[in-house]
């Protein structure tokens, strides 16, 4: 049954009664032609969107403000066109400035003057214009099941190519051997098609530290393909780096937050992550605070009664805050600065700090 439209009436009288609107709108888009696209098929692609217009015109939609079904369709029409172009129009992608320049030789009519008539026209630079002028007769796109003549024979353009045999390559895996733990990660990943900014947060590490990774991978693939680097040589390499670094003494800083510690200041207990972790507690949970002066300890223990613990940064970490806490320890004696967290053998959820060392 034939389509029919309320406001309108049926869609081939329509359509019929609209196509000089179709001509009008593919007319404005004859400089594409060329690129496998002639006049006939912008009309084809154009009359999609009229009768996509004809389907969906409603004047009560518009609030009175569309009345002429042509207001509602012209649009539609170009819309249909420009959607077609955008999805097909290329085979290749052409630099933007270029398309533009050859749109307008197009349009003047200057498609088989000399590069340099076209220079004296325009002011553009020969270069530039020669550029232009090799993508005229490049947009449209052959396929290779084209038949062709040759010898008085039908061959296709597959037949007459040339048979080219490429036996290069590498082994994947003994590549691999050569990376590093953190480059294999990142390389696996990056294959696998996430961005640096999701690889960053896969391995907890900063979209900066990701793309030095992925550098030094490039190095390192340019230097195996040639030879330069091979894996008995890296493994060699490292360990000649291992036995230098052996006889190396290195500096421990007791004061690092990355263990489990525990800081005393002048709101109260700080309590960083690792610490936080040990104990499994989080915010809203209690901690009992407590003095044993016959080891110089500070005991902590978690439970329902005592100090409600706030969070205190994005890191993780918790703190007591409690006025009283602070004279207490004041009273103590007790130094503020931070102290390594040790968990109490045989009492659950029981946990001390040696006053005398630091963290």
């Amino acid at each position: 049954m034939e389509a029919y439209n309320p406001h309108l009436g049926y869609e081939a009288e329509v359509i019929q009664n609209n196509m000089r609107m179709v001509h009008a709108v593919a007319k404005k888009y004859t400089v594409v032609i060329g690129n496998g696209l002639d006049y006939d098929d912008l009309v084809s692609i154009g009359t999609f969107g009229l009768i996509e217009a004809f389907r969906n015109y409603d004047p009560s939609r518009f609030n009175g403000k569309v009345t002429a079904f042509s207001t509602y369709a012209f649009p539609m029409i170009r819309w249909s066109i420009q959607k077609y172009l955008r999805s097909n129009r290329y085979a290749v992608r052409i630099p933007r400035l270029i398309l533009d320049r050859l749109a307008f030789i197009r349009k003047q009519g200057w498609v088989d003057d000399s590069a340099e008539d076209i220079v004296l026209k325009t002011g553009w630079k020969l270069a530039d214009v020669h550029d232009v002028l090799k993508h005229i007769e490049g947009w449209s796109v052959s396929s290779l099941d084209q038949v062709i003549s040759q010898d008085d024979k039908d061959l296709t353009m597959l037949d007459v190519l040339p048979s080219v045999a490429d036996y290069t390559g590498i082994n994947v895996q003994e590549f691999l051997d050569i990376l590093a733990s953190t480059e294999r990660t990142i390389l696996t990943l990056r294959m696998e098609g996430l961005t640096q900014g999701q690889m960053a947060k896969h391995v907890h590490k900063s979209q900066v530290y990701v793309s030095r990774v992925l550098n030094r991978i490039k190095d390192k693939y340019s230097r195996f393909q040639s030879g330069e680097l091979t894996r008995e040589e890296f493994v060699m390499s490292n360990k000649i780096r291992e036995s230098q670094m052996s006889s190396i003494e290195w500096f421990v800083d007791e004061k690092t937050t990355y263990n489990p510690s525990i800081g005393l200041n002048k709101h109260g207990i700080h309590v960083n992550r690792r610490a936080a972790n040990m104990m499994k507690c989080e915010a809203g949970q209690c901690l009992r605070v407590g003095f044993d002066p016959s080891t110089n300890r500070l005991v902590i223990q978690r439970g329902e009664n005592g100090l409600k613990l706030r969070k205190w940064d994005k890191s993780g970490g918790l703190q007591l805050v409690n006025k009283h806490l602070v004279s207490w320890l004041e009273q103590k004696t007790v130094e503020r600065k931070r102290y390594a967290l040790h968990e109490s053998q045989g009492t659950y959820y029981t946990y001390y700090i040696e006053l005398e060392s630091r963290a």
